[in-house]
């Protein structure tokens, strides 16, 4: 391969997660090209990622349902950023980042919240990350919670309760059964 042709790949990369990201976000090109100094800036403050997986990330947010203005302002992504750079628990050879952004949607919106922020992500995000010093529990599991999340919270189970809970029966019988 050729200096030429590795420049030529890269730049092509860039083009095809640019128009994902266009289209799963519903955002027009100016509109994604807008975010990228906001997600450079998240880059910069968590080095955590490489530019095309930090895409990636960005692209599953605004896909998932994530509020539009934590997207376009790059919040969502840095908090996604500090959790991976935490925990290590998605990413390059770890884990599908995008299992752990849909696994973190579902289960915010499973708890009522219909238009997660990067605060939700924050929040359930850092207690996730709690239990994994202990448990086997991974973002991508909190999908297998969210159907139950909702009817849990009305009979007075807290997200903590919740999702200490879950860790404990996932520890157990495995994420399917966890739930």
């Amino acid at each position: 391969r050729t200096f030429n042709k590795d420049v030529s790949d890269f730049w092509e990369k860039q083009r095809q997660l640019e128009t994902k990201l266009q289209i799963q976000g519903g955002f027009t090109p100016a509109q994604v090209a807008a975010q990228f100094p906001e997600m450079k800036k998240a880059l910069f403050a968590t080095p955590s990622a490489p530019v095309g997986e930090a895409v990636e990330l960005q692209t599953q947010l605004a896909g998932a349902g994530f509020k539009p203005a934590d997207v376009a302002s790059g919040a969502a992504l840095k908090t996604m950023l500090d959790l991976k750079a935490v925990t290590n628990s998605f990413g390059e050879g770890v884990g599908d980042p995008k299992e752990a952004v849909l696994g973190m949607s579902q289960l915010i919106k499973g708890l009522g919240n219909v238009d997660p922020t990067a605060k939700d992500i924050r929040r359930i995000g850092a207690k996730v990350a709690t239990l994994m010093a202990e448990s086997d529990i991974q973002f991508s599991d909190l999908g297998q919670l969210s159907g139950e999340a909702g009817t849990l919270k009305q009979f007075g189970m807290s997200e903590s309760e919740q999702l200490g809970a879950f860790s404990w029966m996932r520890d157990i019988k495995g994420a399917e059964e966890g739930a």
